[in-house]
């Protein structure tokens, strides 16, 4: 009787570890020019952007950070040039295929202060 239930639990496991890990490595960082999150870049990043840009769609692990190549806050098409120049091994003034920091890292890294009991200090207490 309780064997099912435990090996129920013990084939969880893996999927519960790999999804921690996932999550701690894009806490960590981005790779830049990995539109759509594989752990390479790809023609298929750089035809993301375009597809973003022309409205159609677009995979769910779409990532802004990683597609804003130039990082000028906005999603170009010079980011998608940026990344087809990078694979025809042409120069590009960008880190593309570098991990960067994602925004995510940098929230959790530049908390608010809190009082004593863990409330923001500017949240009403009564």
């Amino acid at each position: 009787m309780i064997c099912k239930p435990l090996k129920m639990i013990m084939g969880l496991i893996p999927i519960v570890l790999l999804a921690v890990i996932c999550q701690a490595a894009s806490a960590a960082g981005v790779l830049l020019g990995d539109v759509d999150g594989n752990g390479a870049v790809t023609s298929v990043d750089a035809a993301s952007v375009q597809r973003k840009l022309a409205e159609l769609p677009i995979t769910a692990g779409f990532s802004k950070t990683a597609a804003d190549v130039d990082g000028s806050g906005e999603i170009e098409i010079t980011d998608a040039t940026y990344i087809q120049r990078w694979l025809a091994n042409l120069k590009t003034p960008y880190p593309i295929n570098d991990t960067i920091e994602s925004p995510a890292a940098t929230e959790a890294a530049t908390q608010r202060p809190t009082d004593n009991e863990g409330w923001g200090r500017d949240i009403y207490q009564p």
